[in-house]
C-alpha cells in the first residue's frame, strides 16, 4: 500500500533536515506575519469598528465580528431558500423515483422562485438563443453570442432593471446568469464535436437534455462548473456514495464554515483592505504581509464550504462533481491554484478556449492570453482585475518556461521565489478587491522595501518553492485525486552527495492540463 509520505522517506538523512529547515522558516514566518496582523487587527478594532463593517457577534460579550465579505455575507442568508430547495430537489430524486422532465419542471420552478419570473424568462431565451446557435453547427457564432451577452453587463438599459432590484437579488442574477453562460457554451461546443451522435436523436430529447443540464439545481447559482458531456455521462450513470465518503465530505464542508466564522471574530482583513488607504503607515510591513496570508486562507475555506455544499447535493442529484480547491499555504506554483482551486473553471477553459486556439497554431501563449481574456470578462472588466488578470498571466508563463527548462532543485526553487512573489501580489488584486490594495502590497512589500527585506521576503518564498515540490508530490499521488492527475514529478535520492533533484516528466497532453502552460 502507498504512503503519502514515502517520497520523504526516500531522501537521505541530510536532505530531511534541510527540507525540515525550509519548512521550519516558511511555516514561521507565515505564523509570525499572521501574529502580527492579529496584533493590528485588536489594536485597530475600535476604529475598524466605526470606520468599516465590524459588528457585535456572539462569541464573548465585547466580541466583533468582520462581515465585509459580501459573498459570504450572501450566501448565508441565502441558504435559508436554497438549501430547503436542494433539499426537497434530492427527496424527489432519490426516495419518489421521479421521472427526468418533472425534476426539470422543479429546477424551473426553483429558479422561479429565487431569481424571479422576469429573471427565469430571460435565462430561458438566453439558453434557447444559445441552443439554436449551436444548431448551426458554428463555434465562432458562439463565442460572438457568449461576448455579446457579456457586454450587456455594461450596457445602460440592461443594469437599468438590474438596478432596480434589490442588492442580494441583483447578485443572485448575475452569479446564475455567469454560470449558465459557460454551461451553455459547453452544451454548443460539445454538441459541435458530437454532431454525428447527436444529429442521430431526435430533436426534442436534444433539448431536453441541454435544458436539464442547464437548469440543473445544485450547480446553478455557484458552480462548480461540470461540462455538458461529463454531465450526461455521469447523470446517466449515478454512483452509489459510500458512508464513510458522504461522513468525510459533511465534516469538510461543517468545520470550514465554523473556521471561516470563528476566525472573523479576531482576524478582520475584509475591513481592513477596504481602509488600507487610510490605515498607510500604521501598518507594519509584517502585517501587511499577514493580511495576503489572511485574505488567502478566508478564500479557501469559503468556496471549501459552498462549492463543498453544492457538490454535495449535486452529488446526492447523480452527478458527482467533488471539488475541493486545493490548500493555498503550500501551494509554490500558481498553475496548480489555477488548475485545482476551481478546477470546473480549469476544464472549461483548457477544453473550450485553450484547446480550439491551439488547433490553429496560434501559439501556446496566445492561446493562454485567450483563456485569461475570457476570464477578465467573466469576473469584471475593472482595473484590479485587469492588474490581477495581466500578472497572473505573466508569471505563470514564467513559471512554466522555468518549470520546463531547469530541472536542478535548489536552483529551480531559487529562481521560483520572484515568480512566486509576482503571482501573489497579482492575487492581491484579486482579493483585495480593489487597484488600491494591490498596489499598497506591490509597492511597500517588493518596491519600496529596504533591500534586506526584499531578500529574507525571497528567502522566504524559496523555501516555500522547495518544500513544495515535496507537498506537491505526497499529496498528488493519493487516490482522493482524480486520476487525472498525471505522476509528473520523480524524487532521485543521489548517494554520493546527498543531492536530490527534483526532475519532471513531460506527461502526455490530456484535455485538462493547465491552460497557462504556455
Amino acid at each position: 500500500m502507498y504512503s503519502v509520505f514515502e517520497p520523504f522517506a526516500r531522501f537521505s538523512r541530510l536532505r530531511k533536515i534541510e527540507l525540515l529547515l525550509y519548512l521550519a522558516v516558511w511555516t514561521s514566518a507565515v505564523a509570525y506575519a499572521a501574529y502580527n496582523f492579529f496584533l493590528f487587527c485588536q489594536n485597530y478594532r475600535n476604529y475598524l469598528q466605526h470606520a468599516s463593517h465590524l459588528y457585535r457577534s456572539w462569541l464573548y460579550q465585547t466580541s466583533v465580528q468582520d462581515r465585509g465579505d459580501f459573498e459570504w455575507g450572501y450566501w448565508k442568508s441565502s441558504n435559508y431558500l436554497c438549501v430547503p430547495l436542494l433539499i426537497l430537489r434530492t427527496l424527489l430524486y432519490r426516495f419518489c423515483a421521479v421521472p427526468s422532465h418533472l425534476l426539470l419542471l422543479f429546477d424551473l420552478t426553483a429558479c422561479t422562485i429565487t431569481i424571479g419570473l422576469h429573471g427565469t424568462l430571460f435565462q430561458i431565451g438566453l439558453s434557447g438563443l444559445f441552443f439554436f446557435v449551436a444548431l448551426a453547427n458554428q463555434p465562432f457564432l458562439v463565442w460572438i453570442l457568449a461576448i455579446a451577452i457579456c457586454f450587456l453587463r455594461y450596457v445602460y438599459p440592461g443594469h437599468d432593471v438590474l438596478s432596480s432590484m434589490d442588492i442580494y437579488d441583483h447578485y443572485r442574477v448575475e452569479c446564475s446568469t455567469c454560470y449558465l453562460v459557460v454551461r451553455c457554451i459547453s452544451f454548443a461546443y460539445d454538441y459541435s464535436s458530437n454532431i454525428e451522435r447527436m444529429e442521430g436523436q431526435p430533436l426534442r430529447k436534444t433539448l431536453f437534455q441541454f435544458l436539464r443540464y442547464a437548469f440543473f439545481l445544485p450547480l446553478m447559482w455557484v458552480g462548480p462548473i461540470v461540462p455538458f458531456y461529463e454531465f450526461s455521462e455521469k447523470a446517466e450513470n449515478p454512483k452509489r456514495i459510500p458512508r464513510n465518503e458522504f461522513l468525510l465530505f459533511v465534516h469538510r464542508i461543517v468545520t470550514s464554515a465554523i473556521l471561516f466564522e470563528l476566525m472573523s471574530h479576531f482576524l478582520y482583513p475584509f475591513s481592513v483592505r477596504y481602509l488600507i488607504g487610510r490605515l498607510h503607515g500604521t501598518m507594519s510591513r509584517w502585517a501587511l504581509a499577514g493580511i495576503c496570508y489572511a485574505l488567502g486562507q478566508f478564500f479557501q475555506l469559503k468556496y471549501m464550504a459552498l462549492f463543498g455544499l453544492f457538490s454535495f447535493f449535486s452529488k446526492l442529484n447523480g452527478v458527482d462533481s467533488v471539488q475541493f480547491p486545493i490548500c493555498v499555504t503550500w501551494t509554490h506554483r500558481y498553475s496548480l491554484m489555477w488548475k485545482y482551486f476551481d478546477h470546473g473553471l480549469y476544464v472549461f477553459l483548457r477544453q473550450y478556449i485553450y484547446l480550439p486556439f491551439a488547433k490553429r497554431r496560434l501559439g501556446k501563449l496566445v492561446s493562454s492570453l485567450g483563456c485569461y481574456m475570457f476570464v477578465l470578462f467573466w469576473h469584471g472588466v475593472t482595473l484590479h482585475m485587469f492588474c490581477w488578470v495581466g500578472l497572473n498571466w505573466i508569471a505563470l508563463y514564467l513559471e512554466t518556461t522555468l518549470y520546463e527548462k531547469v530541472n536542478h532543485f535548489r536552483l529551480r526553487a531559487l529562481l521560483n521565489a520572484p515568480i512566486f512573489a509576482i503571482s501573489v501580489v497579482s492575487n492581491m488584486f484579486f482579493l483585495g478587491e480593489s487597484y488600491d490594495f494591490g498596489y499598497e502590497v506591490l509597492t511597500r512589500l517588493l518596491v519600496f522595501n529596504h533591500p534586506l527585506s526584499i531578500a529574507g521576503i525571497l528567502f522566504a518564498l524559496y523555501c516555500c518553492s522547495a518544500i513544495g515540490d515535496v507537498f506537491e508530490v505526497m499529496k498528488y499521488r493519493r487516490k482522493t485525486f482524480a486520476a487525472e492527475v498525471p505522476d509528473h514529478t520523480a524524487i532521485e535520492d543521489e548517494q554520493g552527495a546527498g543531492d536530490t533533484a527534483v526532475n519532471e516528466k513531460k506527461p502526455k497532453r490530456r484535455t485538462d492540463e493547465m491552460p497557462a502552460k504556455s
